[in-house]
């Protein structure tokens, strides 16, 4: 009974996360953002070897855009968390698990389609 709460709690804070390339930049858009605290944080990556492109928005609402700029290749690993304290940093508890909302997915840039993700928030599984 507790997973089944800590799961539909969990699928009532998810967030979609979409993006999509327009003349070199990829724009990625975050919904239903648990709260307005801190900001989005997104990075795009080709590979684990290649420098990051990094981007944030401050949260204003429930949606936030954010635009990567000169990206430039087809396929990317975008990740994004909700910094909520504003330290700038992915916070973990004392077992070294996220406790600020999360995402990660590999995106390709000539799909014509939005990637569409969903922020974990890993404390909220736990109620």
């Amino acid at each position: 009974m507790r997973r089944l709460l800590g799961f539909c709690l969990l699928a009532s804070f998810a967030t979609c996360v979409s993006a999509l390339e327009v003349d070199g930049n990829i724009t990625v858009e975050v919904k239903k953002i648990r709260n307005k605290r801190g900001n989005i944080l997104v990075m795009a990556q080709i590979n684990e070897n290649s420098e990051p492109i990094y981007s944030f928005a401050k949260i204003t609402g429930h949606t936030v855009e954010v635009t990567l700029k000169g990206t430039g290749a087809q396929e990317y690993v975008i990740s994004v968390f909700h910094d909520e304290n504003g330290n700038w940093k992915l916070d973990t508890d004392e077992r070294g698990i996220p406790i600020e909302g999360f995402a990660r997915k590999n995106y390709q840039t000539d799909s014509h389609e939005p990637c569409c993700l969903k922020l974990y928030y890993p404390k909220d599984e736990e109620l």
